[in-house]
C-alpha cells in the first residue's frame, strides 16, 4: 500500500513538471504566432497601390539614392537604389502618419511645380492610387522654400536614430 502511495506521489509530481514545461512551451508559442499574426508578410512596395509618402537623397558621384518609403498603416522602409534592397524600420505612430500624409497635401498644393535637383539632389514624393507628385531641390540657383525644409526635416525625425 505504501508503495502505491510512494508511487502515485511521483507520479504526480513527474505530472507536474510535465504539465508546467507543456504549459511554459504553450504560452510561448502563443505569444509567438500572435506577433506573427500582426503582420501580413512582406510587402510588396513595387505593386502597393496604397497611400505611399516618400523622401530622400541622392546623387553624387555614385548616383545612389536612398529613400524611406511611409505607408498609411505607419509602416516605415529604406531603399537603397545600389544594394537593391528593402529593409523595414521601426513603424511610425498612426496619428504621426495622418499628420504627415496631410501636411504633405498642403505642402503639394503651394508648391506643386519646384524640381529643381542638383548634383545632389533632395525629394518628397507622394504616390497614390498611380498618381505621383514629386519636390525636388538641390539646384544653388534655386532657393528651396522654407516651408519644404521644415516638411523634410520632420520626415526626416521619424526615421529611428538606429537604422541601417
Amino acid at each position: 500500500m505504501e508503495t502505491n502511495r510512494s508511487e502515485s506521489a511521483l507520479l504526480s509530481i513527474g505530472i507536474c513538471n510535465n504539465f508546467s514545461q507543456y504549459f511554459v512551451f504553450g504560452i510561448a508559442l502563443l505569444c509567438t504566432l500572435l506577433q506573427l499574426g500582426c503582420r501580413s508578410g512582406q510587402l510588396d512596395l513595387q505593386t502597393y497601390k496604397g497611400p505611399q509618402l516618400i523622401f530622400g537623397s541622392g546623387g553624387g558621384f555614385s548616383g545612389s539614392t536612398t529613400s524611406y518609403i511611409l505607408i498609411e498603416n505607419g509602416q516605415l522602409f529604406k531603399m537603397n537604389s545600389l544594394a537593391g534592397d528593402t529593409i523595414a524600420l521601426s513603424d511610425v505612430k498612426r496619428k504621426v502618419t495622418k499628420d504627415l500624409f496631410q501636411e504633405y497635401e498642403k505642402l503639394a498644393s503651394q508648391q506643386p511645380y519646384f524640381n529643381h535637383p542638383g548634383n545632389l539632389y533632395y525629394f518628397i514624393e507622394q504616390k497614390n492610387a498611380g498618381k505621383k507628385t514629386r519636390i525636388t531641390w538641390g539646384d544653388t540657383q534655386h532657393t528651396v522654400p522654407d516651408s519644404v525644409m521644415t516638411f523634410y526635416q520632420k520626415l526626416q525625425n521619424i526615421i529611428p536614430k538606429s537604422a541601417p
